[in-house]
């Protein structure tokens, strides 16, 4: 069974942009995981667990940098999953970060308990730099 969390979340940041037509630019983007609740249509994720008002889950997320010849966007965030079980999102966490030391630059998909589950490209690349793959464990708010 399917069920659908969302995450609630505050984003901040900042960002600059010469006048020039090939000009340099930058950006930081900050964010900050609150929670998860109820969700039927939006920003939100698919769980493969019925979600218990009150109960703790741990939403999985990659952070990077991107950017082209020109800037840099630093703070930039993948969502990996929401798990029910913390054993299971630290187990891919570590797949994550593993694959990332051995495996630096090619992207690829990852295989996690017999299924291509995650495209590595995001945050893989020229211009790509991995900043972690992190755990927030994150209480559900429920309807």
């Amino acid at each position: 069974m399917v069920n659908r969390v969302k995450i609630e979340s505050d984003i901040d940041g900042d960002s600059h942009h010469s006048d020039e037509e090939f000009g340099s630019w930058g950006s930081t983007t900050y964010t900050t995981y609150m929670g998860l609740s109820y969700s039927k249509l939006g920003f939100d994720e698919e769980v493969d667990f019925t979600p218990v008002d009150g109960e703790t889950y741990y939403l999985v997320d990659v952070l990077y940098s991107t950017g082209d010849s020109f800037g840099h966007a630093e703070g930039c965030r993948q969502i990996i999953g929401v798990f029910k079980d913390e054993e299971e999102a630290d187990n891919i966490r570590k797949m994550i970060e593993d694959d990332y030391k051995y495996n630096p630059e090619k992207p690829h998909s990852l295989n996690y308990k017999g299924r291509d589950c995650l495209y590595t490209g995001t945050w893989k690349g020229y211009f790509e730099t991995f900043g972690g793959c992190n755990i927030y464990p994150l209480v559900y708010k429920g309807k």
